[in-house]
């Protein structure tokens, strides 16, 4: 059985960004994308972005192609290098993996992405070779409300227990569960 609860999360990206922070740093990995909003691309190494995972210490420049954009370009060194343009994505593939700092750094990297305007879907797991519990943010462009769904697998070994300090982090700043319920405990 999987549980879920869901939080609306109001447009605010200092509070998501704070949210983003508060996944524990027991957690295993995150997967997942940031893109900067196209409409806005001053300053933005366009079809260039950053790729970060669990094989790669450091961030690869990597060019469009590996968003699925359908369009094959290759990243334009010249304008992250040089330029010092910010990327027009973030792609994460089981980032941090490898040790809590790891995981840490990367957290705070999406963190400071958020910060600055950049959308998209972020995961984060807990579980080595099987997920116990999920944490997924959705920063999206539109009008509605964001939100963040946690999940946890009791067949895998999850239970309300590995969630609740950020289910408290959440009660704690006022969010509303999508059912638009403040009651801070699970179904």
């Amino acid at each position: 059985m999987v549980d879920t609860i869901v939080f609306q999360v109001p447009k605010d990206i200092e509070l998501l960004g704070k949210l983003l922070q508060a996944i524990p740093e027991s957690w295993s990995w995150l997967d997942g994308y940031l893109k900067f909003p196209e409409n806005q691309t001053r300053n933005i190494a366009v079809n260039t972005g950053y790729l970060i995972s669990e094989y790669n210490s450091y961030p690869a420049i990597v060019g469009s192609n590996i968003m699925n954009s359908g369009k094959r370009q290759g990243p334009d060194l010249h304008a992250i290098m040089i330029e010092r343009k910010m990327p027009a994505f973030v792609f994460f593939k089981r980032a941090g993996s490898q040790n809590p700092k790891d995981l840490v750094a990367v957290r705070d990297l999406a963190a400071s992405f958020v910060r600055r305007g950049y959308l998209g879907s972020l995961t984060f797991s807990l579980g080595r070779s099987v997920v116990k519990a999920t944490c997924e943010f959705s920063i999206c462009i539109s009008k509605t409300e964001d939100k963040l769904t946690l999940k946890w697998f009791e067949p895998h070994g999850g239970d309300p227990s590995l969630v609740a300090s950020i289910m408290e982090f959440c009660y704690g700043k006022g969010l509303r569960r999508f059912d638009g319920s403040l009651e801070q405990r699970p179904d």
